[in-house]
């Protein structure tokens, strides 16, 4: 991941791994916390990766929809054309 962060290549995958960084150590820091032993360590804790997480997050939107650079795979085909639904068959 950070080679390619390096490199400027987004790759979908790293984006999701970098908003999951935050997020993981909010669950984190209050998992199994009851409100008397939930201190001032963990509210520090979550607003510090609270602030970090929208922007990581629109950074996921924004890529969601370009193709990334790594993208090996086939493009998906185009099957053929349906006929509209109705009560009479379709001349081919």
């Amino acid at each position: 991941m950070p080679a390619r962060e390096q490199s400027g290549i987004g790759h979908y995958p790293d984006l999701l791994t970098a908003f999951h960084e935050p997020m993981e150590a909010i669950v984190l820091a209050a998992k199994d916390q009851t409100p008397a032993r939930f201190g001032a360590r963990q509210r520090g804790e979550i607003d510090t990766n609270l602030a970090d997480a929208p922007a990581r997050w629109h950074r996921v939107n924004r890529r969601r929809s370009k193709p990334s650079p790594l993208h090996t795979w086939p493009a998906p085909t185009v099957g053929p054309a349906r006929r509209p639904c109705s009560s009479t068959p379709a001349t081919e």
